[in-house]
């Protein structure tokens, strides 16, 4: 009988949840129908983030995607300016939303107004 021996690795479990700062737009900005909102998002993760989804969504509920990505990165930065065409006026939600490869999910959120 042969007896192997050797190292094994631990596997890591991660428990820290991505950490999402949202530079822009700032929160209670007032926004124009028709203009662009500038969007900065910087993203860490102790081991990796693996999606991201950010949202501009109206009182009544109703969401419109601003951004979308699957990734495999430490750190990630999101610079875009946001078309505000076909929007109604009011106040809305931009959700900003990543998670790590172990579904460790973290939520941001900051209120714009459109007029």
């Amino acid at each position: 009988m042969i007896a192997f021996i050797g190292c094994q690795k631990e596997a890591i479990i991660d428990t820290v949840k991505p950490d999402i700062q949202i530079l822009a737009p700032t929160a209670g900005a007032v926004l124009s129908v028709g203009d662009v909102m500038p969007v900065e998002v910087d993203f860490s993760e102790n081991l990796g983030l693996h999606t991201y989804f950010i949202w501009l969504v109206a009182e009544d509920g109703m969401p419109t995607l601003v951004e979308k990505q699957h990734l495999h990165a430490l750190r990630h930065e999101v610079r875009l300016e946001f078309p505000l065409n076909g929007l109604e006026p009011g106040t809305y939600e931009l959700q900003v939303t990543a998670d790590d490869h172990d579904q460790n999910t973290t939520n941001a959120v900051v209120l714009v107004h459109l007029q």
